[in-house]
């Protein structure tokens, strides 16, 4: 097959395992000629493959913070190179900026306590937009010079040059649903395999569904979060850091990711903020077991649901506030914060949402799925819960932009700036989810699974958790995403 010819991937840490041994599957099945970009210290993992010529070459892309502090001599020559640059791949270099956890830091509205890093505090702004030149010019020329005919696991930056080049760009993405995983084919998680899948079912008859577990990957994240108290917790992670930062010091490490008081100041404040999460400053889960409410679960800040598949809507607070002014007086908005934003966000942030009053804030231990079952609507920006609601035949109110599942009759894509009264009415109204409805949703879990694999026991905290009959999954499910399916 002409796309399995010459690959690049990305190395990601969290699915390294994974993607070595996927690699050693490409080269046996395709004989295909792979190159892996990644940091320069990720190289050792790969050695080996070097040796075997499994793989073609290891490329060190770490580009754009090597250029990050480099002198900028010439400004008007910089920006000239950078429109042209924007020019090419249809986007501002600001949104790829948006995607870096140390250089986007102002667009997280909703984690001003996330660590401050030499790259969020030293480099200027031209010096950024200098470092981003550099790193699109690699890449452009990298593509095209090896003759790339797909890009795995790539960064938005990837994405965006793919594009532009007409390369194909695959992103092994979970499904939202058990541990079914597929290949997007872009970072908004594009997923046209699933409405193909759902029009196809449409002489098949469905009854309601009744999702007993919450997506996979979250269960066993949580039970990993969750095994320590959060003083223990944080006494390891201090620990743990501390000692990174000695090690840094005497390597003469310059390159830290985060400033070491930026990072402890942020542990303790997860550890504080668990601790108010879990006091009476939140509501339990039956004070709303009686009450008419719409569900919003906050996203992670910084993370790929709002900056990478959400650029259009990644401020959740305004959110917040449109649903609170256009609701119905006889309906809440119930709020919960996800485990993964402990400690990023400050208490004014939580009480600002509070201060609302027909907000109810919920125990951020609260099952997300317990609430989407007593809910009557559930909005988000994008993330599993509105999956699951949509599977669940509730109304799901959809922020961002673009999502694969909102083809379905009672999911709407809104806008935060828009007055939704009348919609939030209309899917309030006891009279909108009736069966159809609720057989739609199972016919769109039934959709998913179809355009799916089972990654049966991994998951990205036990990376090594995987067979060969995963490595078929893979490569069948990358097969069939070149299937054109609109």
């Amino acid at each position: 097959m002409n796309s399995f010819k010459r690959i690049a991937i990305r190395d990601v840490y969290q699915i390294r395992p994974l993607m070595i041994g996927f690699c050693k599957h490409l080269k046996k099945k395709y004989n295909s000629r792979i190159y892996i970009y990644g940091t320069k210290n990720a190289k050792i993992f790969y050695t080996d493959f070097l040796k075997k010529n499994i793989i073609e070459e290891f490329i060190g892309c770490n580009v754009l913070h090597e250029k990050l502090f480099q002198k900028v001599e010439n400004p008007e020559k910089v920006l000239k190179k950078s429109l042209k640059i924007e020019n090419f791949i249809d986007s501002s270099l600001n949104l790829l900026r948006m995607t870096r956890r140390d250089l986007g830091l102002g667009f997280y509205v909703g984690a001003r306590f996330h660590p401050k890093s030499p790259s969020s505090e030293k480099a200027s702004y031209l010096q950024t937009v200098n470092a981003y030149c550099s790193l699109l010019e690699f890449w452009i020329s990298e593509l095209k010079e090896k003759k790339i005919t797909v890009f795995l696991n790539g960064l938005k930056e990837e994405e965006f040059v793919c594009k532009a080049l007409g390369i194909p760009y695959r992103l092994l993405f979970g499904s939202r649903i058990q541990n079914y995983w597929h290949w997007s084919l872009g970072m908004r998680t594009e997923f046209p395999q699933v409405k193909y899948q759902y029009n196809k079912l449409k002489n098949t008859s469905f009854k309601s569904t009744n999702l007993t577990h919450q997506y996979y990957q979250d269960q066993i994240n949580k039970e990993v979060l969750f095994s320590s108290s959060p003083l223990i917790s944080f006494l390891k992670k201090a620990i743990f850091q501390t000692h990174k930062e000695i090690y840094d010091i005497v390597k003469g490490n310059s390159s830290k990711k985060y400033f070491y008081f930026s990072y402890l100041k942020y542990l303790l404040n997860e550890f504080r903020h668990l601790k108010l999460l879990r006091s009476n400053f939140v509501d339990q889960i039956n004070s709303v077991s009686k009450k008419k409410f719409v569900y919003f679960p906050l996203h992670t800040e910084p993370e790929m649901s709002l900056h990478w598949m959400s650029p259009e809507c990644f401020n959740q607070i305004d959110v917040i506030m449109s649903i609170a002014r256009d609701l119905p007086s006889d309906t809440y908005l119930v709020v919960k914060e996800t485990i993964y934003s402990v400690g990023k966000r400050d208490k004014s942030f939580y009480q600002q949402i509070k201060d609302l009053k027909n907000t109810i804030l919920l125990d951020v231990d609260t099952n997300s799925l317990e609430i989407i079952k007593k809910s009557s609507a559930v909005a988000t920006i994008s993330g599993s819960a509105g999956v699951e609601a949509a599977i669940l035949g509730k109304p799901v109110l959809v922020f961002s932009k673009y999502t694969f599942f909102d083809f379905l009759p009672h999911v709407f894509n809104i806008n935060s700036h828009n007055d939704n009264y009348k919609l939030l009415k209309k899917v309030l109204d006891k009279n909108f989810i009736n069966e159809k409805i609720k057989s739609n949703g199972s016919r769109l879990q039934q959709a998913i699974i179809n355009s799916s694999f089972d990654m049966k026991k991994f998951n990205q905290m036990y990376r090594d958790q995987f067979g060969d009959d995963v490595m078929l999954r893979l490569s069948d499910g990358l097969k069939k995403s070149f299937n054109n399916i609109v």
